[in-house]
């Protein structure tokens, strides 16, 4: 009989080596070391070391080991508690990750609930956004609703949102810091149709936690913004609270304003 060989042979050794529920084709499932091709699942698990070949659709992905999906993921539920990465892109009911997480491209989710470390090399889109870690967003964050706990140092371009409440980890009294753009609006839904390119992811977050902690963002704007421990250029929203630990540049308000004794705004304007 002919034999596998090349790029064939090698994957067959990965997939016989892996431990792989190939038995079960609409429920993958790898548990130890192996690769699998993408495609349309009930449910997709990782309990090991595990990397799926393309894109993948499924109602249910869960990752409790290393795994790396090389395209797009299109999902009900994601849930991840060890290493996870993603090529492409994320389009999500439900986005929660307890590990450490990596999206080249952008993320789009009705809720999101990142609780480790997380790099996202786009824009990330969600109903309803909480953060209790660290994250790294290399474009914009548009939410309804926005919470974030620092326990970590984190950075993104712009915020925006009708609620924004940025704190201080429970560690510490860290500080916030937006470099660039605006937060406004929410998103969710799957991806339609077609391959979303895939984008190297270049930023790092650093998890030192505690009153090390801080936010960078250029802009932050919402209907009612709270902020501890942040640096931004441009804070615009109705209701404005700039508490303990924070640098702004200017702050555009409609209503009222509120200013730490601790914090430093350099310009208030009432619109």
């Amino acid at each position: 009989p002919n034999m596998p060989f090349g790029d064939d042979f090698e994957k067959m050794m990965k997939q016989a080596a892996g431990g792989q529920g190939i038995g079960d084709r609409n429920n993958p499932s790898i548990q130890g070391a192996g690769t699998i091709e993408g495609g349309k699942f009930e449910s997709l698990t990782i309990s090991g070391s595990g990397t799926v070949e393309g894109n993948v659709e499924a109602k249910n992905v869960e990752v409790s080991g290393a795994g790396k999906i090389e395209g797009d993921l299109k999902a009900g539920k994601v849930e991840t508690s060890g290493s996870f990465s993603v090529d492409g892109s994320v389009r999500a009911d439900a986005f929660m990750s307890s590990g450490s997480s990596s999206v080249a491209g952008s993320v789009k989710a009705d809720r999101i609930d990142w609780r480790g470390t997380v790099n996202v090399g786009r824009n990330v889109e969600a109903g309803k956004f909480r953060s209790s870690g660290a994250f790294a967003i290399e474009d914009s964050l548009k939410a309804d609703e926005i919470e974030i706990e620092l326990n970590g140092d984190s950075h993104v371009r712009a915020i925006q949102g009708k609620a924004v409440r940025v704190r201080a980890g429970k560690s510490g009294s860290g500080t916030t810091v937006v470099t660039g753009g605006t937060i406004s609006g929410n998103a969710s839904g799957y991806a339609q149709g077609g391959r979303v390119g895939s984008v190297s992811a270049s930023a790092s977050v650093s998890s030192s936690g505690g009153s090390h902690s801080r936010l960078e963002a250029k802009t932050i704007e919402g209907g009612a913004v709270e902020l501890e421990n942040t640096l931004a250029d441009l804070v615009k929203g109705n209701t404005v609270r700039i508490g303990k630990g924070c640098d702004i540049g200017a702050v555009e308000y409609s209503q009222s304003i509120a200013v730490d004794s601790t914090a430093s705004v350099k310009k208030q304007t009432k619109k």
